[in-house]
């Protein structure tokens, strides 16, 4: 391994000189850390894929990733429920499953995740009810977000 410092760079490689750490390169830069709860509320049995935005903050819009860890309690049929895990993507909160002729089938569904629209933070909730005949419950979401940019 090697070690560099120029021009107020450094720069270090390894056995076979491939780079492995450049300052030259962008560098992700937490730029705001965002903590709080929110409660999802229950879906009935209404038949309809929904896209529903919770507001959850006003960020600097020139932030180019979101990562989030959560807790879900309450309502959520998962057993990771009353756990911290990875929210950075869609994750499913809950599902409810009926039997039609027999069979289990899903019938309802939904995903959450955190998106930046604009200089907004918002929590995309989607919801989805086959059969029209699932009730989804309500869950408490406790989060973590570090928004961010590459500089």
């Amino acid at each position: 391994m090697s070690f560099y410092a120029n021009n107020d760079s450094i720069k270090i490689t390894d056995a076979s000189g491939n780079t492995v750490f450049d300052t030259d390169r962008k560098m992700p830069a937490i730029t705001n850390i965002l903590e709080g709860t929110i409660i999802v509320p229950a879906r009935g049995r209404t038949t309809s894929q929904t896209n529903i935005l919770h507001t959850i903050s006003s960020v600097d819009s020139e932030n180019n990733f979101v990562l989030s860890a959560c807790k879900v309690t309450g309502g959520s049929s998962y057993p990771w429920r009353d756990t911290v895990f990875n929210a950075s993507g869609s994750t499913i909160t809950n599902l409810g499953w009926q039997i039609i002729s027999g069979s289990w089938r899903l019938g309802a569904s939904r995903t959450i995740n955190f998106e930046v629209n604009g200089n907004t933070l918002q929590l995309r909730e989607q919801y989805y009810n086959l059969f029209n005949t699932v009730s989804l419950a309500s869950f408490t979401l406790n989060y973590k977000i570090y928004l961010g940019r590459y500089e």
